[in-house]
């Protein structure tokens, strides 16, 4: 247990050193464009054309049961546990850097004072492992781009399950990073003309569909296999897919006028949606939802 603490100590410490260093983003309705174009997501017009669709989906399952409570595992300095209060949601949201949840509960703190919130945030400083909640007390449990730093996935899941509600639901966007054949696409789509690129994806189809049907892709400790089977193990799984195989790397080389790089980015955002589906590749983040049985 001794050296248990001492590891998430070092892990809080590590996020709340990444605050000092890189800054936080507490409402994304009022994020600055970053200095640094190649963070994409201090810009909001290109956080929407990526990632808008998957979080609007957060706020509709959300809205189904309006006035309920929500569980964000991971919150982080409370972007997304802020949008589901504005939604008129009961958000606890958990992190375990304590300096993110510090800003999280000063920035909500204001921001009631000038904006009617119709719902509310609780937030909690503490690693997920460790929290303690009655069961069946969520109608709905949200991971954004957190559920890859927890070691045992298939014990938080099992957690999760209690937490929820019967009918209860579990939404889940996660990064996983990309595998070999799409890395080896990627550098096609940057460095050949584009006849050429079009013959060497067909040739590179049949190697893909398998080496993706096989391949785990390990990132901080999960994988989107690993993950997959705990879900289902304990929740009925309604959706899962994946997303933005070549538009997350290619969307920081884009520069120039504003106008023009996001109409480029939606391009690409496009061929990406097509390629994912037509299976291709797979993309960098894995998409979920699944229901308590």
């Amino acid at each position: 247990m001794e050296i248990l603490s001492r590891n998430f100590d070092a892990e809080s410490e590590y996020w709340d050193k990444r605050i000092e260093n890189e800054g936080s983003v507490p409402d994304i309705r009022k994020v600055t464009i970053s200095k640094d174009i190649f963070y994409i997501w201090d810009d909001p017009v290109i956080e929407d054309i990526l990632r808008g669709e998957y979080r609007r989906f957060i706020i509709s399952k959300a809205s189904e049961n309006r006035g309920g409570n929500v569980l964000d595992i991971g919150c982080g300095t409370g972007w997304l546990s802020l949008e589901l209060a504005r939604a008129g949601m009961n958000v606890t949201g958990v992190d375990m850097s304590k300096e993110r949840i510090t800003i999280a509960q000063k920035y909500f703190k204001k921001l009631k004072k000038l904006e009617n919130v119709a719902g509310n945030i609780n937030y909690i400083a503490c690693p997920i492992q460790m929290a303690s909640f009655k069961k069946s007390v969520f109608d709905l449990i949200v991971t954004w781009d957190s559920l890859h730093h927890i070691p045992d996935i298939e014990l938080i899941i099992k957690k999760m399950t209690e937490w929820l509600k019967p009918d209860g639901k579990l939404i889940i966007f996660e990064h996983i990073s990309a595998c070999f054949w799409n890395k080896i696409v990627i550098m096609i789509i940057f460095t050949l003309p584009v006849i050429s690129k079009i013959k060497i994806l067909r040739k590179l189809r049949s190697k893909v569909l398998k080496k993706a049907a096989t391949q785990k892709a390990p990132f901080e400790g999960i994988t989107k296999l690993e993950m997959l089977c705990a879900i289902k193990k304990y929740l009925e799984v309604q959706t899962f897919k994946t997303a933005l195989a070549i538009s997350y790397y290619v969307a920081p080389y884009v520069y120039g006028n504003k106008v023009l790089r996001y109409k480029i980015i939606k391009f690409f955002k496009r061929i990406d949606d097509a390629i994912i589906k037509l299976r291709f590749l797979r993309g960098e983040y894995i998409f979920m939802w699944a229901r308590k049985r």
